[in-house]
């Protein structure tokens, strides 16, 4: 089972970026499905950043998702998984440089997306959701399937 599962992501993973790129546009200029180590699963966006941008802004998202999500990570050990929801950071909104950030986590990945400043709050947030809930159930399959321990990127 799990072998035909990492086939599937394997080969669906080409299609990551093409879903994320229907969020893009007004101002929304990239969006990337991350591992929490900030390890780039997939990538789409609306100028021609360098692979340098890229990973700077993953490796941004990473840690100010982890930074903020201390909390349930502590629990972890003691909460039941359906009392542990109650206490998982959902969206990290950010705004630095001219730029916003908008953090979701899914699963054990983490959606980001990257817009200008002239977006509103609501819109990047909106936007992120339906991105979120369109992953959620093919990952929440995929990561039942290969268990907890899986590095997907392997």
């Amino acid at each position: 089972k799990a072998t035909v599962s990492v086939l599937y992501w394997m080969l669906a993973a080409h299609t990551i970026p093409k879903y994320l790129g229907q969020v893009l546009g007004d101002g929304v200029t990239a969006a990337m499905l991350l591992q929490l180590d900030g390890s780039i699963l997939g990538v789409k966006t609306l100028d021609d950043n360098t692979d340098e941008q890229q990973f700077s802004v993953a490796i941004e998202a990473s840690s100010l998702w982890q930074n903020y999500n201390v909390i349930p990570t502590a629990l972890n050990a003691k909460l039941k998984p359906k009392e542990d929801k109650q206490h998982t950071l959902r969206c990290c909104l950010v705004q630095c440089d001219g730029r916003q950030l908008c953090l979701i986590g899914i699963n054990r990945l983490l959606l980001c997306l990257v817009a200008d400043d002239t977006v509103g709050v609501g819109m990047l947030r909106t936007k992120a959701n339906i991105l979120a809930n369109h992953f959620k159930k093919p990952l929440d399959t995929l990561f039942d399937q290969l268990g907890q321990d899986i590095d997907i990127t392997e």
